[in-house]
């Protein structure tokens, strides 16, 4: 299948975002302080891993992702909000788009989100009954295995210290790139650009927040988008029905040029309402959400 170019556009962000959160959530499964065997740290750090994975696969939520734009003064304008629901299909997440700008879609975005979630039933249904479903499933267990390796090897971890994060002491772990990491695939080059700082719960040993920068020109897309030094991303998790850690938030702020564009973005994605999905459940179209939370 041939990759669409990046844009700038929201899917594109949006894209940007997860694969910056998936990247940073294997890392933090992979950390540990403790001083112990290396092995069993790795060992144990991965069966979380596919723990929280399957877990998180029976929880849909909403998401509200917001883009701003920097004005001259520096500050971040708000430019458009989206919000979307995220259901379990099939056994897989997917999302659809239920609000613009804090409003109810129009009559046609309905349509549109409706034609590609019936859509979607149908390729999934039939990727069921082709006995594909699980290759699919397995693929990506692969490919996040592949980037828990890659992790491994491209940075240095030191312990810098304690802090108390919503009340639960927290390990504080700074993360550096090797400078003799060599990657195996495109997330591992992108990798090498990357440091920043990690939070871990000190109870359970799980990831709570991330702050992490681009420390050198980074290309996407075919290289159609460079992401200067001093983009940054931060990221929270937060723990549900004492069982799972999900997203709570995540913040990106983009420096850089799309072709010959200067770019200089903010976009907030903000999670909640998460809710074990029952499997009686009948999900017929697209839902009207609950009003955004004040922020």
């Amino acid at each position: 299948m041939t990759e669409t170019p990046c844009t700038a556009s929201p899917s594109c962000i949006k894209k940007g975002m997860a694969a910056l959160a998936t990247a940073f959530v294997s890392l933090f499964f992979l950390v540990s302080v403790v001083a112990e065997d290396a092995t069993e740290i790795v060992r144990r750090s991965a069966q979380h891993d596919q723990v929280n994975w399957e877990r998180a696969h029976n929880y849909t939520f909403q998401e509200r992702v917001e883009e701003r734009n920097r004005a001259e003064s520096g500050a971040y304008v708000t430019k458009q909000s989206n919000t979307y629901e995220t259901v379990i299909l099939y056994g897989q997440p997917f999302e659809r788009r239920i609000r613009k700008n804090d409003k109810p879609l129009s009559e046609g975005d309905r349509k549109k989100e409706q034609d590609k979630f019936d859509r979607e039933v149908e390729k999934r249904k039939r990727e069921v009954d082709e006995g594909r479903a699980g290759q699919i499933d397995a693929k990506e267990r692969r490919k996040r295995q592949e980037l828990r390796d890659e992790i491994m090897k491209a940075f240095d971890f030191q312990l810098v210290g304690e802090e108390a994060v919503d009340g639960h002491p927290a390990y504080v772990v700074a993360a550096q790139p090797r400078a003799d990491y060599r990657p195996h695939s495109e997330e591992g080059r992108f990798l090498q650009g990357l440091r920043g700082r990690l939070w871990i719960d000190k109870t359970d040993e799980e990831w709570v927040k991330i702050d992490a920068q681009i420390i050198r020109p980074e290309k996407f897309g075919l290289f159609l988008m460079t992401l200067s030094p001093g983009s940054t991303l931060y990221f929270e998790q937060t723990r549900v029905n004492d069982e799972v850690w999900l997203p709570r938030k995540i913040l990106v702020r983009v420096n850089g040029r799309l072709v010959f564009k200067h770019l200089a973005q903010e976009v907030q994605a903000d999670y909640r309402d998460y809710r074990r999905f029952q499997t009686d459940t009948k999900i017929t179209g697209v839902s009207e959400p609950l009003p955004p939370d004040s922020r």
